[in-house]
């Protein structure tokens, strides 16, 4: 079962409106022991901490339909290599739970389902009639989820495999 989260509280800001994560840039106070907006980079510009969450969430929105098709351009295709990796470093067993953060599109979670589906596979069990293992996908990213879930589907990843929060 693959599990399709919005983590805000994991990641980002929380519902008190405090950072979990701070930048490494930041303006000091203004000396009258009052502390000034904090500032940070985005890019060649230094903004305020709250834009640029509000930037860096716009840019994810609006690639997350072409974002596995930008890493591919980006990385000439060796970022598939690097996951494949991972996962068979990891050697993700059957009857396993995972939590992929900032999981986006959903690469990694594909890729130890397929792992896993090929274990069992080739153990002669059942994977598809007994999901029993189950990997969270997590990102502060609605559009980066929503493209994922669509990429579920159309893998065959429904009917308790995939169950969208």
């Amino acid at each position: 079962m693959v599990v399709w989260k919005l983590c805000r509280v994991l990641v980002g800001r929380v519902s008190s409106g405090k950072n979990l994560i701070r930048p490494i840039s930041t303006s000091p106070g203004n000396g009258n022991g009052q502390n000034a907006t904090r500032s940070t980079h985005f890019g060649f510009e230094t903004v305020t901490e709250e834009e640029k969450d509000e930037r860096v969430y716009s840019v994810f929105h609006n690639v997350a339909q072409k974002y596995d098709v930008m890493n591919d351009a980006m990385s000439f295709g060796v970022h598939r290599l690097w996951k494949d990796y991972f996962v068979s470093r990891i050697s993700p067993m059957h009857r396993s739970k995972y939590i992929d953060v900032a999981g986006g599109t959903g690469d990694i979670a594909f890729r130890l389902l397929q792992y896993m589906k090929n274990d069992v596979e080739d153990n002669s069990s059942s994977f598809v009639e007994e999901p029993q293992s189950h990997i969270t996908v997590c990102d502060i990213n609605q559009a980066m989820l929503d493209v994922g879930k669509a990429k579920a589907e159309g893998l065959g990843y429904t009917s308790g495999l995939i169950r969208g929060i």
